[in-house]
């Protein structure tokens, strides 16, 4: 089994429920902050006047004083359907959730200022966002797991 860094999963240790409550509820207020749209970054305005974000986990480390956000566009959740899978394109993610995870972690200061205001802990987590490609990892093995189908069906018929 390969240990993926970001999961807490993939390191053997559970997390504890204060911990799962926690980054429910960081998700929860953070996702009021981006449909409110409280942002004085222009940049930020602009981009959710556009564009439609989902945050799919929130990780929090076990001392609760940091916070992994885990992100994707819409686009992505469209366009996860049309990708061949046989392509060696490097990049999971497609370039709108890559820019604004970087445009999300240049404004880090902003959305805790924003998501403290309505978070009812004791010391606000640090944040950092990352790009979450779980839906394409899932869309690929159900494209590899279709073509073995195909395969033997062909096989069968012969």
């Amino acid at each position: 089994m390969i240990k993926n860094p970001l999961n807490p999963l993939a390191l053997g240790k559970a997390p504890s429920q204060r911990q799962l409550r926690v980054a429910e509820e960081i998700k929860h207020t953070l996702s009021a902050v981006f449909i409110r749209g409280d942002f004085t970054n222009p940049d930020l305005i602009s981009w959710f006047e556009s564009n439609s974000l989902t945050l799919t986990q929130v990780h929090m480390s076990p001392d609760l004083k940091s916070a992994k956000v885990y992100v994707v566009t819409l686009g992505d959740l469209e366009d996860i359907s049309s990708k061949d899978i046989h392509k060696k394109d490097k990049s999971k993610t497609s370039s709108i959730t890559k820019d604004l995870v970087k445009l999300l972690n240049t404004n880090l200061n902003e959305l805790r200022f924003l998501m403290g205001k309505n978070l009812g802990l004791k010391s606000i987590p640090s944040l950092r966002f990352y790009a979450d490609d779980t839906f394409n990892q899932v869309q690929r093995i159900e494209n590899l797991i279709n073509q073995a189908r195909e395969r033997d069906k062909k096989i069968q018929k012969d």
